[in-house]
C-alpha cells in the first residue's frame, strides 16, 4: 500500500508506521505535499492533518485535491483520511471535499493513530465514514 502522510509531527508518523507495519511517504507541509503528488507515484491513500505549524494547513492541501485540474485530470481518484484533533479544521476540510466526486473522504480522530492496526484489518478501525 502506497500512503502519502501529511503531518508536521514526525512522532505521529513513526507511531503509525510502527503500529501498522506500513511504510509511508511523509511530507510535512503544503509544498512537499504538492511535490509528492506531482511525482510519478500513485498513492492508495492520502492522510491529511490540519494543523501543520505553517501558514498553510491541511485545508490548503484539500483545496489542492479538490481544485487542481491537472491533478484531477490525471485520473487519480483517491481515498483521503483526515487525521486531526482540530474539529473546526476537519469540518472545513470535509465541507470542501463534498464538492469533489473524485475523492472518498473519511475522518479519524488523531488519537486513534496510536491504536494498534494490523495489516490484515487495514485502516477500518475507528473510522467514521462521512
Amino acid at each position: 500500500m502506497n500512503i502519502l502522510f501529511l503531518d508536521d509531527e514526525q512522532d505521529r508518523v513513526e507511531t503509525f508506521e510502527r503500529n501498522t507495519g506500513l511504510k509511508v511517504t511523509w511530507v510535512k507541509d503544503y509544498d512537499e505535499f504538492v511535490e509528492a503528488l506531482s511525482s510519478s507515484s500513485k498513492f492508495d491513500l492520502i492522510m491529511l492533518d490540519h494543523d501543520l505549524g505553517t501558514d498553510e494547513t491541511g485545508l490548503d492541501c484539500m483545496r489542492f485535491l479538490v481544485q487542481d485540474e491537472e491533478w484531477r485530470s490525471a485520473g487519480q481518484v483517491q481515498h483521503v483520511l483526515i487525521h486531526s484533533s482540530n474539529f473546526i479544521g476537519v469540518s472545513n476540510m470535509v465541507s470542501m471535499a463534498k464538492y469533489a466526486d473524485h475523492l472518498k473522504v473519511d475522518f479519524v480522530y488523531a488519537a486513534y493513530l496510536k491504536a494498534k492496526y494490523s495489516e490484515e484489518d487495514g485502516l477500518s478501525f475507528g473510522l467514521s465514514p462521512l
